[in-house]
């Protein structure tokens, strides 16, 4: 794979897992400790990295 090639793939896996999992967590329900906390896994899941999502969610 080229290096384009990876970024691009690895920006699609990104997006794929904020997409739904934050729309999940603000979907009908108020901003909470546990909110944030789901928040800021799927930050970290989606590969903003910790430091990142500690300043998002902050």
């Amino acid at each position: 794979m080229g290096l384009f090639e990876n970024l691009r793939n690895g920006l699609a896996k990104t997006r794929g897992v904020l997409n739904t999992p934050i729309e999940d967590i603000f979907a009908s329900r108020k901003i909470d400790d546990e909110s944030l906390e789901e928040l800021e896994e799927a930050l970290i899941a989606g590969d903003v990295g910790v430091k990142g999502a500690l300043e998002i969610v902050e």
